[in-house]
């Protein structure tokens, strides 16, 4: 029906009556649906699982969304087999205890399981074959772990921390075994390791106390370092002829190794001298021992000469360092390798013996010796067959002698009076940090033979302005040119296919690179922090730039990566706050995390067709960009994924993604509408919260999950289309949003969430249906003028009757109008839902034992003035149907308008100061302090906040005042009997 202005005054001269007109719509129940399970052309969201579907048509399983203790993961859904088990699916579900994965399942992901600390058994169908980093970690009750013959890799850490672990039988066909992979599983007691496994990582089973046999079968090459250290229980290890590589320690600490040096002053595993740490005198190294171990003399105080066989090919680092009592060594032909410090601190060795098979020599390999003293003191220019291992005293401009092929590590390394170095030709390789931490070098010139450079080579040398890479070089080390903070620009020659990790990291006046179209890949941190960096070419033969690559470069102004780029890293681009224009070409499917977070300048992005995945935090913070374009192909955003895009005004969300990850638009202050497709599964946590310009949303029927806080403080947002398919209204899902009017709970819903409608001061109108079991606390708090319209007898109506919440029974509000009013000054604004086919209504009020027909009208709104405060008033509004008056009564309430509302106020005195404090008012928006010297003219001294109820004000003047304090309640200050409220301050 129509609504006008125009009312019938019936009763002249009873009460002056005020008009405010409006319309209370109620909507309809929305017709019941059955639980959707939806499967897309992109994901499936189940019961208990998030699937996201993969490019061979399989699905992995996302997320775990059940809340079983015994898990079973399904073979296959819809037609569709469960392949994979993705990232973090079952992370930290600390509820589950029993698991079985299915034979489908080829892969599982990094931390899938890890957290899992109920986890007691797990079941691993043959099928698996890859079980990545920290899958089961920190799963504390897991005992026992069969993995199948089908696992060809065990990741890193992947059982790190199961502390009551017993048992584990490996894979047959496992080719390593990675970093911490067992790392403190305490109960471990025995381990065979197959022959499949070439390596055996660091701190593999490192700090397993219980772990008392180890066998290792024949084919396993290598044990890494630190591998089996401090297993303090350890006392059988069965080592085959197959390893050639023991790491430094990979033994310490276990009652085996302590066994070992009991027996016999050399300890040899396989044709591995492992330690020699009690031998003494003259010793005599025996035939076929091809490697002295790293560190295996290490500090012997008590050996004088070493006789070492021809079977040796390889002195490891630190082997003999610190042998103070060495004084001769004949080092055999048949070796290549002396590694880093591997006689270092032999302070009396003087008889040394370097054949002409040395090809290398580790950096400090003969520190501290008397025959490294004696070379220096028949020439400053130490070279061992082309090997320049010690250079005393060099200074100014550098000139590298011809007979020099190889510039050995650490060998120049902090010389602060080097200013200048000639490379010549036949030098072929740079050794790491040849050059470190050079303060006063200023230029290098590199010659055509050198096709090496190490890491850390020229690092920290901050006043390098010049350097040549020249064309014959084909390989950098990281963090090569890192720190050189006067490079301005560099060239890249044309055989280098990899920018290393740092190699230009905070080299800040880095203005210019040219990279050839050799390179495929920028390392990580390659050019971190290079804040000057602005021209910089990407490589047609580009494929991968890795994280950090370029975070800070706050002069890019432009990034067009080439045709054939697949990776681009986690915060790649973090912080080119300059960077106004990006394309990404379609070869791209995923954009790592934050690759592009705080981009400030980014206006436009252009991402062609073949993306995926836009990944945790990609866009967020790009504050300046206001259009983006996300292709049809992406089937996921994830996490803050354009969070705080504040200049975002709208977003269209292609037809395949199946996936909004939690915040992943929060903040997007500017952000008018978006578009949810029916592709559409889940919405997580805050997904749109905080976008005060959104009006309006229509949440597709395809969306089974709506997080929490999901379009919290969207304080623009008068309507909202809910899917079908939600089972809930989490908590806080609306909170705060204050021009929301009217909401229809769809049938399927059984929970509303705690606070998930609070604060939405206009709400006026809910429909919640039967389906409905639970309302949570605070659910519809502060929501004044709400009406929640429910079935009678329903959760709903029990909730709405004990919170004293108006409510509408579904049926019976056909024929009376639902009322509810707001108590003024002497006054009620009534306000009533309309009812359909009504002509007209009529307000009555009970006073002085009669009732009173005040107004007649077809506005649904009315205000009374000038009653009573303390006094109760029945009233009631009758709708006029088909002619007749409806003048049923049940409809009826009890309204008491409020009495004129005022602080009571007192005042202390203090010399020349005053503080003035007063009660606090029941909806007070704020206060207004005002004085009078005079009684008569009243004066505002301060307006203060509503949380405020105390004045101070110092160096008064001396006189008379008198103060009072008004509270500003629905948009007025009551100012009746301002004397008798008055406080009176005397100033001396």
């Amino acid at each position: 029906m129509k609504t006008t202005n125009t009312w019938k005054r019936l009763a002249a001269g009873v009460l002056a009556l005020s008009l405010v007109t409006g319309t209370v719509p109620v909507q309809p129940l929305s017709q019941a649906v059955t639980k959707l399970t939806a499967v897309t052309a992109n994901a499936q969201v189940t019961s208990d699982f998030k699937l996201r579907l993969l490019e061979d048509g399989t699905f992995e399983i996302a997320k775990y969304l059940g809340t079983g203790t015994v898990v079973t993961i399904p073979s296959e859904v819809e037609g569709h087999r469960i392949t994979s088990i993705g990232e973090e699916a079952f992370n930290n579900c600390s509820k589950i205890t029993s698991l079985t994965i299915p034979d489908s399942v080829t892969s599982i992901g990094a931390r899938a399981f890890n957290g899992c600390t109920a986890l007691r058994s797990v079941s691993i169908a043959d099928g698996v074959t890859t079980i990545g980093n920290n899958a089961f970690s920190n799963c504390s009750l897991l005992t026992d772990v069969t993995i199948p013959d089908s696992v060809t890799t065990l990741g890193s850490w992947a059982f790190y921390y199961c502390s009551s672990l017993k048992t584990i039988t490996l894979s047959e066909n496992l080719t390593a075994i990675g970093e911490a992979t067992f790392l403190y599983c305490k109960k471990l007691t025995s381990v065979t390791i197959p022959g499949s496994v070439e390596s055996i990582g660091g701190r593999a089973f490192s700090d397993c106390t219980s772990l008392a046999s180890v066998n290792i079968c024949d084919g396993v090459k290598t044990i890494v370092s630190t591998a089996f250290r401090d297993c303090s229980s350890l006392v059988s290890v069965t080592v085959p002829d197959s390893v050639t590589a023991i790491g430094g320690g990979a033994f310490s600490g276990t009652k085996w190794l302590e066994n070992m040096k009991a027996e016999a002053p050399l300890v040899i595993v396989s044709s591995i001298l492992y330690d020699g740490t009690n031998a003494s005198g003259d010793v005599v190294i025996p035939d076929g021992i091809t490697t002295i171990n790293n560190s295996a003399f290490a500090n012997n105080t008590a050996i004088t000469s070493v006789t070492i066989p021809d079977s040796v090919e390889t002195i490891g680092g630190a082997a003999f360092s610190g042998c103070s009592a060495l004084e001769a060594v004949n080092i055999p032909d048949s070796v290549e390798t002396i590694g880093a410090a591997a006689f270092n601190g032999c302070s009396a060795l003087e008889a040394v013996n370097i054949p002409e098979s040395i090809t290398e020599i580790g950096a400090g390999a003969f520190s501290g010796t008397k025959w490294l003293a004696n070379k220096r003191t028949e020439d400053p220019i130490v070279v061992i067959n082309g090997v320049l291992i010690e250079y005393s005293s060099a200074s100014g401009d550098l000139v590298i002698p011809d007979n020099v092929t190889k510039i050995n590590d650490s060998v120049f390394g902090h010389n602060t009076n080097i200013t200048s170095v000639t490379i010549p030709d036949g030098v072929k390789e740079i050794g790491d940090y040849a050059f470190t931490g050079c303060y006063a070098l200023k230029s290098a010139s590199l010659a055509d033979s050198v096709t090496s450079i190490g890491a850390s080579a020229f690092n920290d040398c901050r006043v390098l302005s010049s350097v040549n890479i020249p064309e014959s070089v084909t390989t950098l080390g990281e963090s090569v040119f890192n720190g050189c903070k006067s490079l301005t620009s560099v060239t890249i020659p044309g055989n280098v296919t990899v920018i290393p990790g740092m190699a230009f990291r905070e080299c800040s006046n880095l203005r210019s690179v040219t990279l050839p179209d050799s390179v495929t890949q920028i390392g990580t941190q390659a050019f971190q922090n290079c804040k000057a960096l602005s021209d910089v070419n990407m490589p047609e033969s580009l494929t991968k730039v890795d994280g950090y690559a370029f975070q800070g470069c706050t002069a890019i102004t432009s990034v067009i990566l080439p045709d054939g780029t697949k990776t681009i890293g986690n915060w790649a681009f973090n912080k080119c706050s300059s960077l106004t224009d990006l394309v990404i070409p379609e070869s791209m499917t995923v954009i790592e995390r934050n690759a592009f977070d705080s981009c400030t300048a980014l206006t436009s992005v252009h991402i062609a067709d073949g993306l995926t995945q836009i990944s945790t935090g990609a866009f967020t913070r790009c504050t300046s960009l206001e259009a983006v374009t996300i292709p049809e192909t992406v089937t996921e955003i994830d996490n803050w994924a354009f969070q705080y895009c504040e200049s975002l005004t709208s977003v269209t969300i292609p037809d395949r993604v199946a996936s909004i990850g939690a915040s992943a638009f929060a903040g997007c202050k500017k952000l008018t509408s978006v578009t949810l497709p029916d592709s559409l599964n889940d919405m997580g946590d805050y997904v749109f919260s905080k976008c005060p310009a959104l009006t309006s949303v229509t949440i597709p029927d395809s969306v089974v999950l709506m997080g929490r806080n999901a379009f919290e403080s969207c304080t623009s947002l008068e309507s909202v289309t809910l899917s079908n398919s939600l089972t809930s209204i989490n908590d806080c899902s609306f909170q705060n949003c204050t021009a929301l009017k009217t909401v229809t709970i769809p049938d399927s819903v059984t929970s509303i969430g705690a606070k998930a409608f609070e604060s939405c001061t206009s709400l006026t109108s809910v429909t919640i249906p039967e389906s409905v079991t639970a309302i949570a606390g605070y659910a519809f708090r502060f929501c004044d003028s709400v009406v929640i319209h429910c079935y009678e007898g329903s959760a709903a109506h029990t909730y709405a009757v004990d919170n004293s919440i108006n409510y509408a029974l579904i049926g019976a509000e056909k024929q009376n109008p639902v009322i509810t009013y707001r108590k003024g000054d002497g006054a009620v604004r009534l306000t009533w839902t309309e009812v359909e086919g009504a002509e007209k209504y009529a307000v009555l009020a009970y006073i002085n034992g009669e009732w009173k027909t005040f107004a007649e009208g077809n506005a649904n709104t009315y205000t009374i003035t000038g009653l009573t405060p303390g006094i109760e008033y029945k009233v009631v509004v009758f709708a006029k149907i088909n002619g007749e008056w409806n003048t049923d009564d049940s409809n009826a309430i009890t309204v008491s308008p409020n009495a004129p509302a005022y602080p009571e106020a007192k005042v202390e005195v203090q010399g020349n100061a005053f503080r003035l404090t007063w009660t606090a008012v029941p909806d007070a928006q704020k206060y207004v302090i005002g004085y009078t010297t005079n009684g008569k003219s009243w004066k505002v001294a301060k307006t203060v906040s509503a949380d405020t109820t105390s004045f101070t004000y110092k160096n008064t003047p001396a006189g008379t005042y008198y103060l009072v304090a008004g509270a500003y309640v629905n948009g007025k200050v009551d100012t009746s009997d301002l004397a008798k409220r008055a406080v009176k301050v005397v100033i001396k």
